[in-house]
């Protein structure tokens, strides 16, 4: 993936995604910048919401910003791994963006590039624990006297503890 700078405001690129039944959500990327100029500075963020509108929210900022080191060519990139907060856990849309901006002013010359590789989004499973069930009874209703009724209580799996309920 690339970014193309082209001098106005900031820009973005965008990813959407589920995280049903996933935490511990963590985005990965390789950043790096091209410069062609080097008396420009271009920043890099990542940002993120629930849903696909509302506020963008900045993961972690500065850490998740590149700038450019000012001498002209290609930078090694960096892998660069965050990790998002927990409201974004079993969400059915997430969106993340990286959103670039030149930091420098009173810069001419061609523009510089930024560039992310080998973009990674990733989480674990949600633990699931036993459930429990109970069977519908249904009995006459009498005038006198009791009626017992039988239920049937299952365990959906095996459990690692003990399991109570109170009826």
């Amino acid at each position: 993936l690339g970014f193309a700078f082209d001098g106005n405001d900031r820009r973005a690129i965008l990813f959407e995604f589920s995280t049903t039944g996933k935490e511990n959500i963590q985005v990965s990327a390789v950043r790096w910048t091209k410069l062609d100029q080097a008396s420009r500075t271009m920043s890099i963020a990542l940002q993120y919401r629930v849903g696909d509108t509302g506020t963008w929210i900045d993961v972690d900022s500065p850490s998740s910003s590149v700038y450019s080191t000012g001498t002209a060519g290609r930078a090694n990139g960096s892998l660069d791994t965050q990790t998002l907060p927990s409201l974004v856990n079993n969400q059915a849309i997430v969106q993340i963006r990286w959103i670039y901006w030149e930091s420098s002013t009173g810069s001419s010359g061609s523009r510089d590039r930024l560039g992310l590789d080998e973009v990674s989004i990733t989480g674990t499973d949600i633990p699931t624990g036993p459930t429990l069930s109970i069977n519908d009874v249904s009995n006459p209703e009498g005038n006198s006297g009791s009626t017992n009724a039988e239920f049937t209580v299952s365990l959906s799996l095996a459990a690692a503890t003990d399991v109570t309920f109170a009826y």
